[in-house]
């Protein structure tokens, strides 16, 4: 079990080639954002889609949020941790939004197929807060009407997808897991896409509340590194 100090974007649940920095300026984060994305795109094998800012006030996150597609462009999610004061930004790329899209439009035809295309609205990836800490989705669903007492601010199935140089990410199991231990089983499912960036290779993870069972209520760390998603399913060229 992880120590209790711990959290949700130390070290060990980020990629290793995570891009660390302590934040300065407004500007200089801008900057740093622009040169990264460039970087991708002009080496789409080696460069991570991660940036880790460390030293960043609930103030500034917040300035972050709400002005997100002018500071940092659309195609982008953040996380911040307001317990540390970190803000990793996910930078996605055709390959992140192309799954993206794909598992969108499954999710939507499949509801359609069951008679339940009025009963689940699309959230996108709207920005989910608990407490001083918020978290974007690739996308997410809520169901129209939902059941009395469930908490307003947590969508039913969320998405989170990844590009990385391995096919299997760490931080996107972390991202799974906080979608169903923070909302307390409120986030029903979280749907993870790994997609390798040096092989034809695509993970997809179904993950459910069972992984409440490895929750630790006094530590925000919260999960074992044996923990295991409800389903796999893989395909390669």
């Amino acid at each position: 079990m992880a120590d209790a100090s711990t959290g949700w974007l130390d070290a060990q649940h980020l990629e290793p080639d995570t891009q660390s920095y302590p934040f300065l300026t407004i500007q200089d984060l801008k900057h740093k954002v622009r040169h990264a994305r460039q970087s991708t795109k002009e080496d789409r094998t080696s460069q991570s889609q991660y940036l880790l800012f460390t030293n960043v006030t609930h103030e500034t996150a917040e300035n972050i949020c709400h002005h997100v597609a002018t500071l940092i462009g659309k195609a982008s999610r953040i996380f911040y941790e307001a317990s540390s004061n970190r803000l990793l930004i996910k930078l996605s790329s055709r390959p992140h939004e192309e799954a993206a899209g794909q598992i969108s439009r499954l999710i939507i035809r499949q509801t359609e197929s069951m008679g339940l295309g009025d009963a689940l609205s699309s959230t996108g990836s709207a920005t989910v807060r608990e407490g001083r800490s918020g978290k974007e989705p690739d996308s997410s669903y809520m169901l129209e009407n939902p059941p009395a007492g469930r908490r307003g601010q947590w969508p039913n199935v969320v998405v989170e997808v990844g590009y990385s140089s391995s096919d299997f990410s760490v931080k996107l199991s972390t991202d799974a897991a906080w979608w169903i231990v923070s909302s307390r089983g409120d986030v029903q499912l979280a749907i993870v896409v790994h997609i390798s960036r040096e092989q034809p290779h695509i993970l997809i993870e179904l993950w459910g509340a069972t992984i409440l069972r490895l929750y630790r209520p006094r530590g925000t760390g919260v999960f074992e590194s044996s923990h295991s998603p409800k389903c796999q399913y893989s395909a390669s060229e």
